[in-house]
């Protein structure tokens, strides 16, 4: 315990003053963690998912920013010890400790805050619980990272290729339980690998690209070569050959009604927009052989009989005029 001299040189200890005139009342600072606040209540219920012993590191995660936010995490990591009952400070860590205590068992399934009946402290209890389901990540830590190593740019975008990976990469953090390294060196590292992760199984038409990417100093962050290699991808899709398609011909195909077509023959209509029919008479149309009614000078493809007669045809022009008298 340290002491200090306040200005009308009286010892402070702790929040204990002393004088010649006697001790003052104890107290404590309202930023100490042994500090309850008057809105605090040990029927508050820190998260808004109850742990049922599933999602261990989201409810682990969860329950940790509550009680950074209610300065009470150095209660659980013994960072702030538990006094002796003897000293003063001692009614205050037991009413922080058992309030504490009771922010985890309300979050908690009743059969789990039950089988922790036989610990008195919340450090006690967030140890154990720690011990029971965390190391179970161990496996899912393992598959996601084995899962990470195949994955590759392949036939999809920039953009789906560092969704995946992203994805993976988040809940490979959230099925890590142990020590903080969102800072310092391993935090700078781990971030290196995933940029080199994310290089690796880019396709080769991506070369120059990554190469810019790798020689870069100091290394570039994940979002900027994210970036370049998108701005990449837009320039390659701009610069690509539109395709063409050509109208000097076309053809289509088409069932005819049951009418005009009989049988069930597909009629299939051919037509040229620059070439012109040559004569009935030419040796062209002479040598034309129709299978369907086996004559010449036409083909299957054109036969009015199969496919029905075009309504200008003389002789269907005549007896319709003749229809109308």
């Amino acid at each position: 315990m340290g002491s200090n001299i306040n200005n009308n040189g009286n010892e402070t200890l702790f929040g204990v003053t002393s004088s010649t005139e006697g001790f003052t009342p104890f107290s404590v600072d309202s930023t100490h963690a042994f500090y309850v606040r008057p809105s605090d209540s040990p029927g508050n219920r820190l998260v808004y998912d109850i742990f049922d012993g599933n999602k261990f590191v989201l409810w682990h995660r969860n329950m940790l920013i509550a009680l950074s936010a209610k300065n009470k995490l150095g209660i659980l990591t013994g960072k702030e010890a538990q006094p002796t009952p003897e000293s003063p400070s001692y009614p205050y860590w037991e009413q922080c400790n058992d309030m504490v205590i009771a922010w985890i068992t309300n979050s908690l399934y009743k059969d789990i805050s039950s089988s922790l009946m036989g610990f008195s402290t919340a450090k006690d209890i967030w140890t154990d619980i720690n011990k029971r389901f965390g190391q179970s990540n161990g496996s899912k830590y393992i598959q996601l990272q084995r899962e990470l190593d195949t994955i590759t740019h392949g036939s999809s975008d920039i953009a789906a290729y560092f969704t995946r990976l992203r994805t993976l990469w988040d809940k490979l953090s959230n099925a890590y339980v142990g020590p903080d390294y969102s800072y310092g060196a391993l935090a700078k590292h781990l971030e290196e690998q995933k940029l080199y992760q994310f290089l690796g199984g880019l396709n080769d038409s991506y070369t120059t690209c990554k190469s810019a990417i790798m020689l870069m100093s100091p290394l570039s962050s994940i979002s900027r070569a994210y970036a370049m290699l998108q701005h990449d991808e837009k320039q390659k899709e701009a610069s690509s050959p539109i395709p063409s398609f050509s109208n000097e011909s076309a053809s289509f195909s088409a069932s005819s009604s049951h009418q005009n077509n009989p049988r069930g023959f597909r009629q299939r209509i051919q037509f040229d927009s620059k070439k012109s029919f040559p004569p009935f008479s030419s040796p062209q149309v002479s040598s034309l052989f129709c299978k369907y009614r086996k004559k010449s000078r036409h083909i299957i493809d054109k036969c009015y009989r199969l496919h029905g007669y075009p309504p200008d045809f003389k002789f269907t022009k005549n007896k319709k005029v003749a229809s109308c008298v």
